[in-house]
């Protein structure tokens, strides 16, 4: 048998017996699937805020979008499979709020004393659960009578995922887009430096990891009572 021929026959033996010629393709760690990757916040609207609920819901949905498409991004963290999970709480317990008016006067806030304040009191009265951010949203003007003037929003804390980090946002429906790019800005800031750099991509991947806060339970929406029925056949002259 010439070899054209022998090399016909091994080839439809081959076909007719099932064996696999080809080598199996194996995906590597970068195109495989990372995951969820979920970051928990809870939202407190403190009572500078005078908007309807409607519309703070609807600005902070335009908030977590924004952040969500950035963080996924190249520019940001890089992982597609991040979400932003949160829930909204439209007052602030009085007592926070009586001490946060400590460090708020008509033309500045004294923002470091803010965010100490709020990390001290969320650490200890954990009622609403540990989520990995707390950010109180405020009509107040942004501004420490120096270098931030007017921001969208402000954080210092550096341990995202370590432990819950507070954060402010500016109520700002007429600029939802630099509110949303600042708040981005926030998260990526809050990462532990130590552990990681914004430019890390795959170390930030496994650090996120970490992330695991949670809520506290639903509290139940109290409504107004409503005004006694009248009489159906009221008296003509009262007694």
């Amino acid at each position: 048998m010439n070899p054209l021929c022998w090399s016909t026959c091994l080839w439809l033996w081959f076909m007719c017996t099932g064996v696999e010629c080809l080598p199996k393709l194996h995906l590597s760690s970068r195109d495989q699937d990372d995951g969820d990757t979920t970051i928990t916040i809870q939202f407190y609207i403190d009572k500078s805020v005078t908007a309807k609920k409607e519309n703070v819901r609807n600005f902070l949905e335009k908030v977590i979008w924004q952040a969500t498409t950035d963080l996924r991004s190249h520019a940001y963290f890089d992982v597609n499979s991040i979400n932003l999970e949160y829930k909204i709480k439209y007052n602030v317990d009085p007592a926070l709020e009586d001490r946060l008016q400590g460090y708020i006067n008509p033309t500045f806030m004294h923002l470091d004393g803010i965010i100490d304040e709020l990390t001290a009191y969320f650490n200890t009265h954990d009622k609403y659960g540990n989520p990995d951010i707390n950010c109180l949203v405020t009509s107040h003007t942004i501004n420490n009578g120096h270098e931030i003037r007017k921001a969208y929003g402000f954080s210092k804390d550096e341990t995202l995922c370590e432990s819950p980090v507070s954060m402010l946002l500016a109520y700002a429906p007429y600029a939802v887009y630099d509110a949303g790019r600042k708040f981005t800005d926030q998260i990526r800031d809050s990462l532990d430096s130590s552990e990681v750099q914004h430019y890390e991509k795959e170390k930030i991947k496994k650090y996120l990891r970490k992330c695991n806060g949670s809520f506290g339970p639903e509290e139940p929406e109290v409504e107004p009572p409503e005004p006694p029925t009248p009489p159906v056949n009221p008296p003509e002259y009262p007694d």
